[in-house]
């Protein structure tokens, strides 16, 4: 696993120097001033209502920081974003929680599979997942990193163009493991990007099977 990492470390280097696009600083992070300046998602440009992205994903500085995040497991970049996202998250929940009571929910990083685990040592939404419950100063989230799982590996989504062809390579892909956690609460999806929406849509329909009151999903980039 060492090496696989260290290939991720090389390879990072080569796509993205270490000349930031952003402010053209010398470092291999992306700096917190730079993320703050990425576009924002439009309102009537997200995927589905029940979907809260928060970046443009098109935007070069947070490609970048999504690729470190995900093939690198940058830990400073996640607790940046994951801060990021759960100030973002704060207003769009104050709006549930009055039209559809959405209230006391529940965060489950989406889960990867174990062949992914091992290769890459690291699950990008976990990381996510912990770094917004560390902002949850007053205990007003919980996170659940157990209640789903990911019963069989997939090919990359990002190497799928069509949505009805992402939505079968995840058909029966997630099974919830205990239904005793999410039953009748109400659930935030994490993730690091929805394109289509394919990957929360199949986890959000096992889980509103087993009960779970409302599921959303909550990305950084869309």
């Amino acid at each position: 696993m060492d090496s696989i990492k260290a290939l991720f470390v090389i390879l990072a280097d080569i796509v993205f120097p270490r000349r930031f696009v952003g402010c053209n600083s010398e470092r291999q992070s992306v700096c917190i001033k730079c993320l703050s300046r990425a576009p924002l998602v439009s309102r009537n440009g997200t995927i589905d209502k029940d979907i809260v992205s928060m970046f443009d994903y098109r935007d070069p500085v947070m490609r970048r920081a999504i690729w470190l995040l995900k093939y690198n497991g940058h830990r400073t970049i996640a607790e940046d974003l994951g801060r990021m996202l759960y100030e973002y998250l704060l207003d769009d929940l104050s709006e549930r929680q009055t039209l559809s009571h959405f209230t006391r929910p529940i965060l489950i990083p989406i889960p990867s599979a174990k062949k992914r685990m091992r290769s890459r040592g690291f699950n990008q939404a976990l990381l996510l997942a912990r770094a917004i419950k560390r902002c949850d100063t007053e205990n007003a989230l919980t996170l659940v990193t157990d209640a789903i799982k990911k019963i069989r590996h997939t090919t990359p989504q990002a190497k799928i163009k069509n949505k009805a062809a992402r939505l079968k390579n995840l058909h029966n892909a997630f099974a919830v493991t205990k239904p005793e956690l999410i039953r009748g609460r109400n659930i935030i999806l994490i993730d690091d990007v929805a394109t289509t929406g394919a990957t929360i849509s199949e986890a959000k329909k096992v889980l509103k099977a087993a009960g779970a009151r409302k599921v959303i999903g909550a990305t950084v980039a869309h």
